[in-house]
């Protein structure tokens, strides 16, 4: 056996060694953040997505082809549909959000792994340390924990993982008719990962003409598979959905477009929080950031040469810089600092920026003033890259403990409204209940359907019966059970704070009968109704209501008094004379005790979101404040509600 042999089969064991290292350290530590974080509550977009249009469609047997490819937003997600759709089959048609999360980490893992394994080069050690050490940050760092802790997420990987795969046949494997004929199939599956998967075709004809301009010829398959990727393109084109809401979304003006832009490029690097960073400082570190790819692109017009790997490598950084522009173009106005899910995209790009500047570190040449430009972009490349990753870290885990939170917090109320019916429990701020509007989420709480594939603590029906044919999340929560005691043991700081008391607006109908026994005094209390429905007051006293009503402001029994009632109810008296009390909820007005100086008025403020059906229109509202074993009427601020149409 020769030494050449011998180098190269040492040569391809350290690069699966390394592979299998950044794949499995990516694997445990996402599988460790899924399981300390994410949540079995479906999460905003999993209840529609997922639950409503997806898999009641699939039990109920109505689920079509064009449901399938059907747009979400701007995207066709027709591979995460297809995954939800595999895990939920073999899980017994019982949903699980941590089965579908850690199948995520093994696709993230996967697709880290293969661009490890893609960019180790052998006799350089500089560029292979350079992989393990960054890929596997990429893998570890949770700058990414929406992609994380969410499983409807995986539309992300997808897209990430073909696009490397068409970006690598591309690269090694030019000329060759299969080539065409794979890298067009992974096109158009990119078409239906997100709205986005279109930039990998674009990353493509990118690599080729590269090469065609080394070569100074066009090889005739390589023109056939650029034609194939500019019909991909243009089938986006014709499938692509414009969003009306989302227009809002869109930079306004040349700085908010230029801002946008550098926000995306700029990464890790980000202002502080609430903070606007002044535009010259982030021309410069986008600047940095990308300088490794546009030294090299300089050197490779000048000398007409470059490696297999560098194709790999600038490829992947031109794919990283079109979903930048993409991103900013869509997502951009008054972008401050970039989503956490889509950093995962920008992770990509920096693993290329950093292996072009070490792979440029690493090339020999007798020019000295080259050869100290090359140093320079590598040393501020990595210095720049390391603060930016170091300085953002500690708030990104404090992000993802913020949101375990909350999906705790998310995670009682949906089953509390489970347990008892009772729509106090979903009438609670935006971020303590998955859904942005709580009669929509009582609506899918309600559905038969949904309600039998949910998880039993939170469905509406007895489905525990079904627990023996969710293989799947049956094992998946004694594991997790077992991560989060072990690790809160290990790092207590790593815990999401403890549930606090439970909401003010859930009672019981005992509490109810109490209230409603007290004797009402009229004109007493002090009330002041800031909005209604997101509205000022109406001055006629009139107001209308498509069957839920919100109101704000602010309760006291007396002006002279520095106290504030126990509870404050909102009392409805229809048409037919039926009395209803529902309470409302208390929130801080330090302006209030401020202006007035009672100190006490601080826990003045109110906020109560009511539902009005089974009531008859007109509807006289007011407010009753719980004082002293007496209801007092705010008689100052009382209002009839109407039906809007």
């Amino acid at each position: 056996m020769s030494l050449t042999s011998d180098t190269s089969k040492a040569s391809r064991r350290g690069a699966i060694t390394i592979a299998a290292v950044v794949f499995f350290a990516t694997l445990i530590t996402r599988v460790c953040f899924a399981s300390l974080y994410a949540s079995d509550t479906p999460f905003w977009d999993q209840w529609d997505g997922e639950l409503a249009v997806l898999l009641k469609s699939w039990v109920d047997g109505t689920l079509s082809m064009s449901d399938l490819f059907s747009s979400h937003n701007e995207h066709r997600i027709v591979v995460t549909r297809l995954l939800i759709l595999g895990i939920f089959e073999i899980n017994g048609h019982r949903w699980s959000n941590l089965v579908e999360a850690y199948t995520n980490a093994v696709i993230a893992s996967s697709y880290l792994a293969l661009v490890a394994w893609l960019l180790i080069q052998r006799g350089r050690s500089l560029q292979n340390w350079t992989v393990l050490l960054l890929v596997g940050s990429m893998g570890i760092l949770p700058f990414g924990w929406e992609n994380f802790l969410v499983g409807f997420q995986s539309q992300f990987y997808f897209m990430a993982l073909f696009a490397i795969a068409m970006v690598a046949l591309a690269a090694f494997r030019p000329g060759q008719p299969r080539t065409a004929f794979i890298v067009t199939i992974l096109g158009l599956a990119g078409l239906f990962t997100t709205g986005a998967g279109l930039v990998a075709a674009i990353a493509v004809i990118f690599i080729l003409g590269l090469k065609a301009y080394q070569e100074r010829a066009v090889a005739r398959t390589d023109r056939l598979t650029m034609a194939l990727m500019l019909l991909i393109i243009a089938i986006a084109a014709s499938i692509a959905r414009s969003v009306p809401g989302h227009e809002v979304l869109k930079p306004v003006g040349l700085e908010d477009n230029v801002r946008a832009l550098l926000t995306a490029l700029m990464w890790p690097i980000q202002p502080a929080p609430g903070q606007i960073m002044p535009l010259y400082r982030m021309m410069i570190t986008a600047a940095v950031m990308w300088a490794p790819s546009v030294v090299w692109l300089i050197r490779f017009v000048r000398h007409r040469r470059a490696r297999t790997q560098e194709f790999f490598a600038i490829g992947l950084a031109a794919w990283g810089f079109i979903q930048a522009a993409a991103i900013a173009h869509s997502r951009g106005h008054y972008m401050l600092m970039l989503a956490s899910r889509y950093m995962d995209i920008s992770a990509l790009a920096l693993i290329a920026n950093a292996w072009l500047a070490a792979h440029l570190m690493g090339e020999r040449t007798d020019e000295r003033k080259q050869r100290i430009l090359v140093a320079a972009v590598a040393v501020v490349f990595a210095c720049v890259t390391a603060r930016g990753l170091t300085n953002r870290t500690g708030t990104d885990v404090a992000s993802m403990i913020e949101r375990g939170h909350l999906s705790l917090i998310e995670t009682r109320n949906v089953t509390g409204y489970a347990a008892s019916g009772n729509p106090a429990w979903l009438d609670q701020p935006g971020l303590e209940i998955p859904y942005p509007q709580a009669k929509r989420l009582r609506e899918l709480l309600d559905d038969p359907t949904i309600s039998s594939i949910l998880p039993p603590s939170m469905s509406r029906m007895n489905n525990s019966h079904d627990d023996d044919l969710a293989v799947l999340s049956s094992a998946a929560e004694p594991f997790r059970s077992r991560i989060r005691a072990f690790v809160f043991h290990l790092l207590p700081r790593l815990q999401p704070a403890p549930l606090g008391p439970l909401p003010t607006n859930v009672i019981t109908e005992a509490d109810i009968r109490k209230a409603t026994d007290l004797p009402v005094v009229e004109g007493k209390a002090y009330c002041v109704l800031d909005q209604i429905n997101e509205k000022a007051p109406n001055p006629g006293k009139v107001e209308k209501t498509d069957g839920t009503l919100q109101i704000r402001g602010w309760a006291v029994p007396s002006l002279e008094k520095n106290a504030v009632g126990e509870r404050l109810w909102v009392e409805l008296t229809d048409t037919k004379h039926q009395r209803q009390l529902r309470l409302a909820q208390r929130v801080p007005r330090p302006d209030v005790a401020d202006s007035l100086k009672q100190s006490e008025f601080v826990n003045s403020g109110f906020d109560a979101r009511i539902s009005t059906e089974g009531l008859a229109y007109p509807i006289k509202v007011r407010l009753l404040q719980e004082y002293e074993r007496r209801a007092l009427a705010c008689s100052n601020e009382t209002f009839d509600l109407e039906p809007a149409n």
